[in-house]
């Protein structure tokens, strides 16, 4: 998908002022296939680094990119996920991604490019995106 695309997507979604000068954007663009939709799309801190996170009708998408070294991304598939849940704060809130156990996984304790299975907690994320978010990651762990 092209950057102009994107921008498009996280319009009507109403976040594009929250990303238009991030880093993230184009590794973004870059991992979203052509016909992929955004249902939600927010940012935040976890384990120190700022990421974006994007839930598409196919995935959840993680990108943290910086200025020296490039970007790290990962993903999950629906049914990586059990669950998540937000907490607003003043001007930020949180959000707790519930992550299915590491056998149902099949992978050896972690999930998502090397994180722990169990949950991932997502800080300072922009209180505006947390219920949009809630709903899009219960949506597409509940399947079709």
């Amino acid at each position: 998908m092209d950057k102009s695309q994107l921008k498009k997507q996280l319009i009507v979604l109403g976040v594009w002022e929250l990303f238009a000068w991030k880093r993230e954007l184009q590794p973004l663009a870059h991992l979203l296939r052509e016909d992929e939709r955004i249902l939600a799309a927010t940012s935040g801190v976890l384990e120190g680094r700022r990421w974006l996170l994007a839930v598409t009708h196919r995935r959840y998408l993680f990108v943290s990119a910086s200025l020296i070294g490039g970007a790290e991304t990962f993903e999950l598939a629906p049914g990586d996920v059990m669950g998540c849940s937000g907490k607003n704060g003043f001007l930020f809130g949180c959000l707790r991604i519930e992550l299915k156990s590491s056998g149902d996984l099949g992978q050896d304790e972690t999930a998502g490019g090397g994180r722990k299975s169990g949950i991932l907690e997502l800080r300072n994320v922009p209180k505006k995106t947390i219920p949009p978010m809630v709903s899009a990651v219960a949506d597409l762990s509940s399947g079709p």
